[in-house]
This record gives structure tokens, sequence and C-alpha cells, in this order.
């Protein structure tokens, strides 16, 4: 969404760029509205996905395995609960990278 934006094209495009792509998912068509309208409503909150990265990383840490990816997302997580944001939807996060 941020490049979106940046690039000045019109989020409903990105919509309809993605309701045919193979990168749509269930999450894209509940989360991609919300983060057009900024309506970060808690459907799962930033605290709880928060929680479930980190004990995700204990359990990869246990196991010896490397979670780049997941470690990156906990990381902007931790920045977006930092914040004041654990409360609202997880899809919050997507507020860090549009300022």
């Amino acid at each position: 969404m941020a490049i979106t934006e940046k690039a000045g094209v019109n989020p409903a495009k990105l919509v309809e760029a993605i309701e045919y792509n193979a990168c749509r998912s269930g999450v894209s068509d509940l989360k991609l509205q919300a983060i057009i309208k900024k309506d970060f409503e808690p459907n799962f909150s930033l605290a709880n996905m928060l929680k479930d990265s980190r004990l995700a990383l204990k359990l990869a840490e246990k196991l010896k395995l490397e979670l780049p990816v997941t470690k990156t997302i906990s990381q902007l997580l931790s920045r977006a609960d930092e914040k004041g944001w654990g409360a609202q939807d997880f899809a919050i996060v997507s507020e860090l990278v549009r300022a």
C-alpha cells in the first residue's frame, strides 16, 4: 500500500490487481480494505500477533531453526506496539511504512 500511495496510484487499482493475482489470499481480502480506510478495529490484535510471533521465535530457537521473515515481522510488530497500538488490529503495522 505504501508503494501504491507514494507512486500516486489509486488504491482501488491495487485491489483490482490483487483480485486476480496469485498473491491474493484470505488475509489480503480481509485486511487490504481496512488498510486503505485506516480502519484498525481489531479482528486480531497486534498484541496477540506479537505474542504469537515471539512464541514462534522461541520455539524455533529451541529447535535451532532460523526464521528471518518471522523475526523481521516480530520486530515490526514490536515497533508498532511501542507506539501504543497493541489493542488495534495487527494490520496497523502498515502505518509504520506509510508515514
